[in-house]
């Protein structure tokens, strides 16, 4: 999304140093893959984003690090997103930086 945080380029910069997983949007859901270079990207159906189509899933218990896109987010943990809660859905988690 053009008005939301792009990440590809911190990716690319750390991807040889760091384990990165992306959401994999299907219908309702969320699930993650293990980045695993940009050749494995393609476009997906759900507002037209790269998604891995290769690489393991990943379970989030194993992440240290969520970084999650939103044009907004308030001190009573709501994001404003785009209106399907997908994201705020699959991660029970929230940590603010103050």
């Amino acid at each position: 999304m053009s008005d939301e945080m792009q990440t590809q380029d911190f990716i690319l910069r750390w991807q040889d140093k760091k384990s990165f997983a992306l959401p994999v949007v299907k219908g309702e859901s969320l699930a993650l893959r293990e980045f695993t270079g940009v050749n494995e990207l393609e476009r997906s159906t759900n507002f037209n984003l790269l998604e891995p189509n290769s690489g393991k899933l990943v379970n989030s218990n194993d992440i240290d690090l969520i970084i999650v896109p939103g044009a907004a987010f308030d001190i009573r943990d709501n994001r404003l997103g785009r209106g399907k809660h997908i994201m705020i859905n699959y991660y029970p988690v929230r940590a603010f930086i103050n």
